[in-house]
């Protein structure tokens, strides 16, 4: 499954914006009467995509006044990180998210966990300075219009449908638009991992896999995770499939593992050893994965100690 490097068309009316770990996608609707587009992001990103999704609009020759809204869909440090950045240059910007995120994302708790990483990742480039500035501080997001399952989102003549998916996060959403047949799956439908699909059922394991048996009904031509880029025609069909595969595949390893070794440290550091050996040497850095697989194995522990 290849990945285009951003800024790219991926579709007639959609380019894979931010960077390749972190991608922000743009929607390009046309106003009805006028035939001017109108334009909606999808995603958050990481703090430090912030200014290349700016770079890159101004590049691509947009008029960045014309870019409505920006749905964050779901509350992790590297889905809302850009977020204040890019409401700081454009302060007109709608920010749409889940009722669940917008109470996350006023939450203490959760503002000092993504300001905490967005320093990590400013270190890791050398900006530590920027950390305290505005744009780059996090003090939460304030939500404009909160999203629930059914709901449609409008983006000049294209429409958006919006599907609540728990199971990556309690506050997961994906969106479909239908006239290009795309589906923005953020990591509610795995994170690609080379010719495979890394299963993040962070949350809730079976919330998890309910939510891709709902994509599944879905006809797609474009699948859109936030992470490594898009997938178009073959490709994209081929990810849901490979998705919800190596969704069976990763709890059979999960049940087996905790079994064997009801030791969560222990069964945890097992099993992401083991998802490690055959991961891509650019995937997701060790300590994400560790904290994936931890959380994956407490949620397996839990359903165990019920049925106890």
């Amino acid at each position: 499954m290849s990945a285009r490097t951003p800024p790219a068309k991926v579709a007639d009316r959609i380019h894979q914006l931010g960077e390749r770990q972190s991608c922000i996608y743009l929607l390009q609707g046309l106003d009805s009467a006028t035939r001017e587009p109108r334009y909606c992001l999808l995603g958050g990103g990481m703090v430090t995509t912030g200014p290349e999704v700016e770079r890159q609009v101004r590049d691509l020759g947009l008029n960045p006044e014309q870019i409505g809204g920006i749905i964050v869909q779901h509350s992790h440090f590297d889905h809302c990180g850009a977020v204040p950045y890019l409401q700081k240059q454009w302060p007109w910007l709608e920010v749409l998210a889940s009722q669940t995120a917008e109470k996350l994302l006023q939450k203490d708790k959760v503002i000092q966990a993504v300001q905490s990483m967005n320093e990590v990742l400013l270190e890791r480039e050398g900006k530590t300075e920027l950390a305290q500035e505005p744009g780059f501080r996090f003090d939460g997001i304030r939500v404009d219009r909160v999203l629930t399952d059914g709901d449609r989102v409008d983006c000049g003549d294209l429409s958006l449908e919006v599907m609540e998916a728990p199971g990556h996060s309690s506050c997961s959403l994906v969106l479909y638009e239908p006239w290009q047949q795309a589906l923005f799956t953020s990591d509610s439908a795995g994170i690609p991992m080379g010719e495979d699909v890394f299963t993040a059922a962070n949350s809730d394991f079976d919330r998890y896999q309910e939510s891709l048996r709902r994509m599944a009904h879905y006809p797609v031509e474009v699948v859109l995770p936030e992470h490594f880029g898009a997938r178009t025609g073959p490709q994209a069909r081929a990810y849901l499939d490979a998705s919800l595969a190596s969704s069976d595949r990763t709890r059979q390893l999960l049940e087996q593992a905790y079994t064997n070794n009801p030791d969560v440290d222990a069964c945890s550091k097992e099993v992401a050893d083991r998802l490690m050996r055959h991961m891509p040497d650019d995937f997701l850095p060790g300590e994400i994965i560790s904290l994936v697989v931890g959380q994956m194995v407490k949620y397996i522990a839990r359903q165990h100690q019920d049925e106890a």
